[in-house]
C-alpha cells in the first residue's frame, strides 16, 4: 500500500516545489480582468489572458499588491503612462510565484513597467486606424459637406458631467444672441462599457437624422485609459459613416483619439466645441457683411468706369456725328435738286399726255354719243309696239277674269238655289266646328232665316 499524506502536507510540498522552481520574480504579461482596493490599502486583482483568434480565456490567476508597494506603484504607473488602472487594461507584471497551503496560487505583484501598457494601447490604436483605412471610411465623415447654420445640435454626452453644462451654458448665453436647439441624448462616455452605449445613442440619433444639422460628442477630461475607450473599432467605424457632421470635445489635450481623427471636427473641449460653433456663425455673418460691402464697392467702381467710359465715347463721337450730319445734309441738298428736276419733267411730259388724252376723249365721248341717240331712237319704237302689245293682251284677260268673277260672286251663286251659313259671324264649312244648342244664320238670294241646332251629324 502507497505512503499517505495529508492535504496540508501536500500543499506544503506544493509550496515548497514552487518556491524552489521560481526563487525570483518573473516579469508577466496579461490582462486585468478585475481589480479592488480594500480598506488597508491593498489591491486585489483577476489577471486573465486571452486566445487571439476566438477572444476567449485560456488563463486565470488572482494576484494581489501589498499596501505598502501600491502606495508606490500605482502613482508611478498612472503619471508615467497617463493611464488608470483599470479592469481591461493589459500590462506587463514582475510578480513573485506564491503558494499558500491555505489561500491557494496568487501572484505577488512587485512591478508594472507603464511603457508596455503605452506601447500595447498605441499597437491597439494603430490597428484601429489601418483596419478603419482599409474599410475606406476612415475620411468619410470629414468628407460631408460643412453646415453652414448649425442650429439643430444632437449631443451624446452624460447628462451629469461638467463639460456638458459648460457646453450648454456657453452656447444659451453667448453674447451675439445666437439660437441652437439641443438634444442630449445621454450615454456613458468613460470606461468599458463607453462604446456600446455611445453607438446605441448613435442609433438613436439616426433615427431622426433628418431633425440634426451635426452631432456633437463631449466629455470632461480624463485619463490615457479613458481615451482608449475612444479607440475602440466599432465606435470609431459608426462615427466616421454617421451621415452628418460629428465634431468631437473629449478633453484630451496630450493625445487624440480614433474618434477624433475620424470626426468632421476635432477640439479639446466642450467648452472648444460651443466656442467653434458661435464662431461659424460669426464668421458667416462677417462674410457675409464682407461680401456685400465688396458687392456694393464692386458696383460702385464699375459705374464709375461705365460713366468715364461713356463720357469719353460721347466726346469722341460729338465731332464724328456733326462731320456725318454735314456729309448727309449735303447729300439730301444733291437728292433735292435731282428730285425737282425729275419731278419737273415728269410733270411736263404728264400735261403732255393729258392733253392728248383729252382730245382722244372729247372724239370718243361725241362718238359715243351719236351711237348712244340712235340706239335710244329705235329702241323707244321698239317700247311702243311691246307696251301697246302687253296693254291689248292685259285687256283681254282682263275682260276674262271679270266674267269668272261673276260667276263666283256669292250673289250669283245664292240665285242658283245654294245658300251661306253662318255661326258666331263665321262661314261653316265642317260640322266639326258646331255645337248643339248654338244659333245659326243662313243667308238666300232673297232673305236669312236663324236656326238652332238639335242634332250634329
Amino acid at each position: 500500500m502507497t505512503n499517505k499524506i495529508t492535504l496540508s502536507e501536500l500543499n506544503l510540498q506544493i509550496k515548497d516545489r514552487i518556491k524552489n522552481s521560481f526563487p525570483k520574480a518573473q516579469w508577466v504579461i496579461a490582462e486585468i480582468n478585475e481589480i479592488n482596493e480594500n480598506s488597508k490599502g491593498h489591491c486585489y486583482l483577476e489577471l486573465i489572458e486571452k486566445d487571439t483568434q476566438t477572444d476567449s480565456i485560456i488563463a486565470r490567476v488572482r494576484a494581489t499588491i501589498w499596501a505598502y508597494t501600491y502606495r508606490l506603484l500605482k502613482p508611478y504607473f498612472e503619471t508615467t503612462s497617463n493611464t488608470k488602472l483599470q479592469s481591461g487594461l493589459k500590462v506587463l507584471i514582475q510578480a513573485k510565484v506564491e503558494f499558500h497551503e491555505l489561500y491557494g496560487f496568487s501572484l505577488n505583484i512587485k512591478d508594472i513597467d507603464p511603457a508596455y501598457t503605452l506601447g500595447d494601447l498605441a499597437k491597439l490604436k494603430m490597428e484601429t486606424i489601418i483596419k478603419l483605412k482599409e474599410d475606406g471610411v476612415f475620411q468619410m465623415n470629414k468628407e460631408l459637406p460643412e453646415s453652414y447654420f448649425p442650429s439643430k445640435i444632437a449631443i451624446i454626452s452624460s447628462p451629469n458631467a461638467a463639460g456638458y453644462h459648460d457646453f450648454i451654458h456657453q452656447l444659451q448665453n453667448n453674447p451675439f444672441g445666437y439660437i441652437f436647439y439641443t438634444k442630449l441624448f445621454p450615454s456613458i462616455v468613460q470606461g468599458n462599457d463607453s462604446p456600446g452605449s455611445i453607438i446605441h445613442s448613435l442609433d438613436e440619433i439616426n433615427r431622426y437624422i433628418s431633425f440634426f444639422d451635426l452631432l456633437v460628442l463631449i466629455r470632461g477630461g480624463g485619463s490615457q485609459t479613458d481615451l482608449n475607450s475612444f479607440n475602440n473599432y466599432s465606435l470609431s467605424s459608426h462615427i466616421a459613416q454617421f451621415p452628418i457632421p460629428v465634431i468631437t470635445g473629449i478633453g484630451h489635450e496630450k493625445d487624440e483619439s480614433v474618434c477624433d481623427m475620424v470626426a468632421h471636427h476635432s477640439l479639446k473641449t466642450p467648452t472648444a466645441v460651443a466656442e467653434y460653433l458661435i464662431n461659424s456663425y460669426q464668421n458667416l455673418e462677417t462674410y457675409t457683411q464682407e461680401t456685400k460691402t465688396n458687392i456694393i464697392a464692386g458696383i460702385a467702381q464699375i459705374l464709375e468706369n461705365e460713366k468715364i467710359y461713356i463720357d469719353l465715347k460721347g466726346r469722341q463721337l460729338i465731332p464724328l456725328l456733326m462731320n456725318s450730319i454735314l456729309k448727309e445734309s449735303s447729300h439730301l441738298s444733291q437728292l433735292a435738286g435731282k428730285v425737282r428736276h425729275t419731278f419737273g419733267r415728269a410733270v411736263h411730259n404728264k400735261h403732255e399726255k393729258l392733253t392728248e388724252y383729252k382730245g382722244q376723249f372729247n372724239f370718243l365721248l361725241k362718238e359715243f354719243l351719236l351711237n348712244s341717240k340712235y340706239k335710244i331712237s329705235s329702241g323707244s319704237i321698239k317700247i311702243r309696239d311691246l307696251i301697246r302689245q302687253k296693254i291689248n293682251g292685259s285687256h283681254h284677260q282682263l275682260s276674262i277674269a271679270e266674267k269668272t268673277l261673276q260667276l263666283l260672286d256669292p250673289a250669283n251663286v245664292l240665285m242658283r238655289g245654294y245658300s251661306i251659313t253662318y255661326c258666331d259671324g263665321k262661314i261653316i264649312k265642317d260640322s266639326e266646328n258646331l255645337e248643339k244648342g248654338k244659333t245659326i244664320l243662313t243667308k238666300y238670294a232673297q232673305g236669312e232665316s236663324d236656326s238652332k241646332i238639335s242634332r250634329i251629324k
